[in-house]
């Protein structure tokens, strides 16, 4: 098991986990952490790690990931730590995502990123509304002044 757990904090100081805006993290004040990253084995597979100071401070982070939920949702980034009943992200690492959107929702992640394009397709779904209904509006007065021109003959 000593070979096991080698293996592990080798791939752990060789993966991406960054800390760039928080200071050290120490595991003395009885807290826990959360870390995530890509599995440097398998590509597109996820490795997560929770691990405490000791059993007591590990249950109580499980227990608070589990049952608080307003806690639960500031569990994001790659690395957080658990303690005094509280969430905190430390990492804002690289991200990395793993499965697969529907067509809908791949074109709505796309231009999410491409404001531009955004604002031009909008702009073109305007305009050939704007079109449709001037059209529209055009055959309708084209037929009541057709209508009421051969009503008077």
């Amino acid at each position: 098991i000593g070979g096991w757990i080698a293996a592990l904090s080798d791939l752990l100081v060789q993966s991406p986990l960054r800390l760039s805006a928080a200071g050290p993290v120490s595991a003395s004040t009885g807290g826990a952490y959360a870390a995530g990253f890509e599995s440097p084995v398998s590509h597109g597979r996820s490795v997560v790690v929770v691990a405490g100071a000791d059993g007591p401070s590990l249950r109580a982070a499980v227990e608070l990931m589990l049952t608080d939920e307003t806690q639960s949702r500031r569990l994001q980034g790659s690395l957080a730590l658990l303690r005094d009943g509280r969430i905190e992200s430390l990492s804002d690492s690289k991200t990395y995502y793993v499965g697969s959107l529907g067509p809908y929702q791949t074109m709505a992640w796309f231009l999410s990123t491409q404001p531009i394009l955004l604002f031009l397709l909008y702009l073109a779904a305007a305009v050939l509304i704007a079109i449709v209904l001037y059209l529209s509006l055009r055959a309708r007065a084209h037929r009541r002044l057709g209508a009421g021109r051969s009503g008077t003959q």
